[in-house]
């Protein structure tokens, strides 16, 4: 986490992907089933391609949280309520 309230763009984009890398680890893993569900449902081409086009649209709206999530972060680390070491 960067150790004062003014981020760099490096460091908002560094914590930006922390919040995806974190999002994608816990919540792709309960998507699974259903990801599975559009692969046996359509054997065919069309069917990998929902199934793949599935697993966009989530990791996108997850992605869209990490930034909400890092905007919140900033946030309360400029008040002071993330405290930081």
């Amino acid at each position: 986490m960067p150790a004062s309230s003014h981020w760099s763009v490096a460091q908002a984009l560094a914590v930006w992907i922390m919040w995806a890398a974190m999002m994608a680890a816990m919540m792709l893993p309960s998507a699974l089933p259903m990801i599975l569900t559009f692969m046996k449902l359509g054997t065919d081409a069309a069917g990998v391609a929902r199934a793949r086009g599935f697993v966009a649209a989530y990791l996108l709206v997850w992605c869209g949280f990490s930034l909400a999530a890092s905007v919140a972060q900033g946030g309360l680390q400029v008040v002071g309520w993330v405290d930081t070491p």
